[in-house]
């Protein structure tokens, strides 16, 4: 995720996804800092056992729920996505973890402003295309599983 704002600085053309602005850019900054050092491995804690058919500890499934989960969840509150009312970089970073929770089957619908962001995220003109091969992908996985 460091490499985003990179990739972005030497290469992006569209200022709105990473602001030159510096308040901005903290916020931003901050959300991906979050993501980093929170959200990630609270995430992989309980998607990581699914993976190898272990159960997940209460601990793990606690620090995820209150952690990660609640918090992405506060952090949303009157916003359209994660730093603001505009995409921005903090909300890809993000998303990649939720997809993984849809296709693990872990049930958002506790939390309503994450439930709404991610629907604004798939509404994104892109979505389809750029989840296509993953989607299709994970469905191939389930058959060889069964």
């Amino acid at each position: 995720k460091a490499i985003m704002p990179y990739l972005l600085e030497k290469y992006g053309k569209n200022e709105s996804l990473y602001p030159k602005d510096i308040k901005q850019r903290a916020i931003i900054d901050r959300a991906l800092m979050f993501n980093a050092i929170t959200f990630t491995p609270k995430v992989y804690g309980v998607l990581l056992p699914r993976l190898a058919k272990n159960e997940v500890s209460e601990e793990a499934e606690k620090e995820f729920k209150e952690k990660a989960m609640d918090k992405l969840n506060r952090d949303l509150e009157g916003k359209q996505f994660i730093a603001g009312d505009n995409l921005t970089i903090a909300d890809f970073a993000f998303w990649g973890l939720i997809t993984l929770l849809g296709l693990f089957d872990i049930d958002t619908s506790p939390w309503s402003n994450i439930c709404s962001w991610a629907e604004r995220m798939k509404a994104l003109p892109y979505y389809e295309e750029c989840h296509k091969e993953l989607f299709e992908f994970w469905e191939e996985m389930k058959k060889v599983e069964s």
